[in-house]
């Protein structure tokens, strides 16, 4: 079957409307697409013969006579693979055609972080995983990535973060290795795809996502379409400047938020605190623990004085970049995630209280939800397999 053929585009239209809206018969199908009832009874018996859909509950159309039965993808059966580096370790999840999650990995972490290494784990991890997986898996994987991505090409452009300025072709080493396509975002960006797509209740079309770890980055929703602008960088807030007179960034400039508000200026900071042992009561001040930005943003959940004290220097930076951004895009939500906003009650309900009393008096900004992430560490690899389910048309009818 070829792409450009008008069969094609049938079957592609009748699947994603199955999954946008499950439960819809065959003539109600046939009604939203403007097809023959005649055409849509041929794709929907050759998808359920492949177990790509499968039929349900009748649907209840308020007419009189037998109600038509409902379809919906088959969750019994085929599988999807997306992938997330997060800067110290890959993580993994298989998911159903519909998105839901039947299995979950962390692989062991990366202790030299340079483009050869981290392929190096993704490769011994994933050969473990595929070699669990059948014929129903799909034949690609998902990828959230460090940086900026060239989501045409499967390039990795530049990581300011993690000091990585040469280009890498992550299609072409992965394809090769592998021979499996490849699609790719920011890591970050494949984790607000997740949180829109799969925990979004209230089908909110209007929200960012910020996240925050190692770099820090946003993706942004308008009208329900994600942005990704002319050469992949829509979202890209880390280098705001929020001090003119801070610390100079890898970028060249000064005061960028990614210097001022991200994991190594946090333990950064933490330290200093330490050392001015101001927080007599701090375990922190514990010679035996480690002070790295996860643990600082768990212990503030616990009330300790020096990890809420650090974690307060990146409220400010924070709020103002964030500020920014929502003045132009004016959304509804805005949702924290990242390594520290998936950590850290207390980072969000502070930001939370920072933005509310600078936005109640100004009607674009009164309205906004400020909201922690629910996917937590497996959202990045959970929206990377959905850039699979996004193309499941073209890779279940390749040949």
């Amino acid at each position: 079957m070829r792409f450009e053929d008008l069969e094609f585009v049938n079957y592609k239209n009748i699947i994603d409307t199955i999954f946008t809206y499950p439960g819809l018969s065959r003539a109600n199908i046939a009604k939203e697409l403007g097809i023959s009832k005649t055409t849509v009874s041929y794709v929907v018996s050759e998808l359920i013969e492949k177990s790509i859909v499968e039929e349900t509950e009748a649907e209840d159309n308020g007419r009189r006579g037998r109600p038509g039965l409902g379809l919906r993808l088959n969750d019994s059966k085929w599988n999807a693979i997306g992938a997330s580096f997060d800067g110290e370790a890959w993580s993994f999840v298989k998911t159903t055609l519909s998105g839901k999650v039947v299995d979950k990995y962390i692989g062991q972490e990366v202790k030299n972080l340079t483009p050869d290494s981290m392929f190096e784990s993704f490769f011994y991890e994933i050969k473990k995983i595929l070699s669990t997986c059948d014929e129903y898996t799909l034949p690609a994987i998902g990828l959230g990535l460090p940086g900026i991505i060239d989501t045409y090409q499967n390039k990795i452009m530049i990581v300011n973060d993690l000091k990585w300025h040469d280009p890498i072709d992550v299609g072409a080493i992965i394809s090769k290795e592998l021979n499996l396509k490849v699609y790719s975002v920011n890591r970050f960006t494949a984790a607000g795809l997740a949180e829109f797509r799969y925990a979004n209740p209230e089908g909110e079309k209007n929200l960012i996502y910020i996240g925050l770890g190692h770099g820090i980055r946003s993706a942004i929703f308008i009208d329900g379409r994600l942005l990704y602008g002319d050469t992949f960088s829509a979202g890209r807030i880390s280098h705001i400047v929020v001090d003119e007179n801070g610390p100079l960034c890898d970028c060249g400039k000064r005061g960028c938020l990614l210097t001022l508000a991200n994991s190594e200026a946090l333990e950064r900071k933490a330290n200093e605190l330490r050392k001015e042992k101001k927080y007599l009561s701090t375990r922190l001040n514990c010679p035996d623990i480690k002070v790295d930005a996860i643990t600082i943003c768990k212990l503030a959940d616990e009330y300790d004085s020096c990890a809420m004290a650090a974690l307060d220097t990146l409220v400010t930076p924070l709020s103002k970049g964030i500020g920014e951004i929502c003045d132009i895009i004016n959304p509804k939500k805005v949702i924290i995630g990242g390594a520290l906003g998936c950590s850290s009650r207390y980072l969000v309900s502070k930001l939370r209280e920072n933005m509310e009393s600078k936005m109640t008096v100004e009607l674009p900004g009164s309205h906004i939800l400020v909201e922690q992430a629910k996917l937590r560490e497996f959202g990045s690899a959970r929206g990377a397999a959905s850039l699979v389910l996004e193309n499941k048309a073209e890779l279940l009818f390749a040949n």
